[in-house]
């Protein structure tokens, strides 16, 4: 209401300033005479005519009138107007970059490291349990070691012996074979470990005196804890996967392309997802195979970048896809296209700031809220993309108010 009401306001204060070369009180021989020709004029519609559109083809606004009018200046894109299919959309983790953490093996937690909303990188610990199993398998590795280093030290000494043909050499055969033992049950040991989420470094940092029973939950990629269902002295197994680490850096976006459109999309296209606050690029990822049989659309897929963290899975919005095309023309919103005096224009930036020209364009195909120009403007170009309808009605207003001063 606010606007609508400064928009006549404007309107009116342009009216006035054009009829205020009409000075009152001129009722003088020359004035009739004067108004006399002007009334002539007019009904011949040519002359006046041409006077009004040449003298009413620019606006001028003062800094608050732009202001509350809220208007936009955008480059002219080149393409055509089919050239984008815009369809509903919503947005959705990237299933690459989310980790489900749960244990390897069941324990008892002893305390949460990682609360919701926290950084984390690969690595970092989320939570830490107690696991009895843990404890043995790591002290079943210990002993296994052990047994393995032993074996290894006796056979070095059995090498030594059988070349001074002190011991036999189907002895040193028997201490090769238990070496070789004590290998393969080390290595097994080792693997169970590393089945239970251990590193080859911290297998190799195992010390006898250490809490064996201690396990570290850790965090497989860099993220943001978005999920935590866990608390100290909760009891986790296997099949639970508590904490959910999530890198939004890049998000998925689910279409539904109408069916007229199946055939005009394509993996590799661009694409940008508009919401209410935020608008973000990237580019089709995936297109299915077969269309939906009850909605009758083709499920589409584009990868985004988020980085800016403008986008939040679950939003809703709007896909617009972009395909290539060989001849591309000047491209506008339909509402930067006003009609004047019976010729569609575009307003532009004139010489001066918060001044605008009405240009006179041929106008082409229109489709998904888009017009093509054919000529009067080029690719490029700077044109008033929101608010021409406002600067229309000031212009004209101008206009009549120059009509009633002559």
């Amino acid at each position: 209401m606010k606007v609508a009401t400064t928009i006549t306001t404007m309107v009116l204060t342009l009216a006035l300033a054009g009829c205020g070369d009409a000075s009152p009180g001129h009722d003088d021989e020359t004035g009739h005479a004067k108004k006399e020709a002007g009334h002539e004029r007019s009904e011949s519609g040519t002359e006046h005519g041409d006077h009004n559109e040449e003298a009413g083809s620019k606006v001028s606004l003062t800094s608050e009138q732009s202001a509350l009018l809220n208007l936009k200046t955008d480059k002219v894109p080149g393409g055509r107007a089919d050239q984008t299919i815009q369809v509903p959309a919503s947005a959705h983790f990237n299933a690459d970059r989310i980790a489900h953490v749960g244990p390897l093996l069941s324990g008892r937690v002893e305390k949460v490291v990682a609360d919701l909303g926290d950084r984390v990188e690969p690595g970092d610990p989320l939570a830490v349990l107690s696991s009895p199993r843990l404890g043995q398998v790591k002290a079943r590795y210990l002993r296994k070691q052990a047994e393995f280093e032993a074996a290894a030290a006796d056979l070095r000494r059995q090498s030594r012996l059988a070349k001074q043909n002190i011991v036999s050499q189907a002895d040193l055969l028997d201490t090769r074979a238990l070496y070789r033992g004590a290998r393969a049950e080390r290595n097994a040991a080792k693997a169970a470990l590393r089945a239970m989420g251990l590193t080859a470094e911290q297998i190799a940092a195992l010390d006898q005196n250490d809490d064996l029973s201690r396990y570290v939950l850790t965090s497989p990629l860099a993220g943001v804890v978005e999920e935590r269902d866990l608390a100290p002295g909760q009891i986790l197994s296997t099949e639970q996967t508590p904490i959910m680490v999530v890198d939004a850096s890049s998000l998925w976006v689910f279409g539904q392309v109408y069916e007229k459109n199946a055939d005009l999309v394509a993996v590799g296209q661009p694409a940008r997802f508009d919401t209410v606050d935020a608008a973000v690029d990237g580019k089709i990822d995936w297109v299915a195979s077969r269309l939906d049989r009850e909605t009758r659309t083709l499920k589409v897929r584009a990868l985004i970048d988020n980085s800016s963290h403008n986008i939040k899975a679950g939003q809703y919005g709007d896909l617009t896809i972009t395909r290539q095309v060989a001849d591309p023309v000047p491209l506008v919103p339909v509402d930067a296209v006003q009609t004047i005096n019976g010729q569609t224009h575009v307003f532009v930036p004139g010489d001066k700031d918060d001044e605008y020209r009405a240009q006179e364009v041929q106008t082409g195909e229109e489709a998904n809220g888009l017009i093509e120009i054919k000529s009067g403007l080029q690719i490029g170009a700077s044109v008033v993309t929101s608010g021409a309808f406002d600067l229309k009605s000031a212009l004209t207003a101008s206009g009549r108010s120059a009509a009633h001063g002559h």
